[in-house]
């Protein structure tokens, strides 16, 4: 795993749940392709928050920080992954 920037990336949770993930999934009002990276347990730039906590599970730990123009909220996998999203949306990934 690395940075992304306009692909997707994988990662398996030990929480995870494929039940669960295609229960939320269903009814979410996401587009297809989004719903179908979800299910195969893949995030990217732009996802919300919810698409990152259904897709991986909770993080081992998080973050946040509240500036001027927004909060930054760092939400840190194993592995450190970290995942940073600006005002609920995935803005980097990285490892």
């Amino acid at each position: 795993m690395g940075t992304s920037c306009g692909g997707s990336l994988r990662y398996v949770p030990r929480d995870y749940s494929q039940a669960v993930a295609a229960d939320v999934t269903a009814k979410a009002p996401w587009p297809p392709e989004e719903k179908q990276l979800v299910l195969q347990r893949q995030i990217r730039i732009g996802f919300t928050e919810e698409q990152v906590r259904v897709a991986w599970g909770n993080p081992e730990s998080e973050r946040r920080t509240v500036y001027e123009f927004g909060e930054i909220k760092y939400l840190h996998y194993r592995g450190k992954t970290v995942v940073h999203l600006k005002n609920g949306r995935v803005q980097i990934i990285s490892q």
